[in-house]
């Protein structure tokens, strides 16, 4: 972890929803990893893995004002992400998790309707 990533996650930072100009309209947490690496200001950081930064986009933007501060701590953890080889994994692990978390609730809403 680089000084400037040490000084930026250490600090109080805010995460906001949505996309930015750039760092002083405000950062969510995939541009905020952009700003940390010294990368251009992006959602779409290169250093971090296709997989883990999709979730982590839609994660930020779902999330209310206050929950979404939790995932600070996740910002020097994304980078080097990108090419590790196991996005497979992730991409299975996210489509569990949506399958656990969501089907009960979509089958329940689905039995009020029938």
């Amino acid at each position: 972890m680089t000084t400037k990533e040490t000084t930026m996650t250490s600090t109080a930072i805010t995460l906001d929803k949505g996309a930015h100009d750039g760092p002083d309209d405000g950062m969510c947490l995939l541009e905020a990893v952009s700003f940390v690496r010294g990368e251009t200001f992006t959602d779409h950081p290169k250093c971090v893995s296709p997989v883990l930064a999709e979730f982590g986009r839609n994660l930020n933007d779902v999330l209310p004002d206050d929950t979404r501060q939790q995932l600070v701590p996740f910002i020097p953890l994304l980078p080097g992400t990108a090419g590790d080889g196991l996005d497979e994994t992730r991409g299975y692990l996210a489509l569990d998790w949506l399958i656990r978390v969501y089907t009960p609730t979509w089958l329940e809403l689905a039995r009020s309707f029938g």
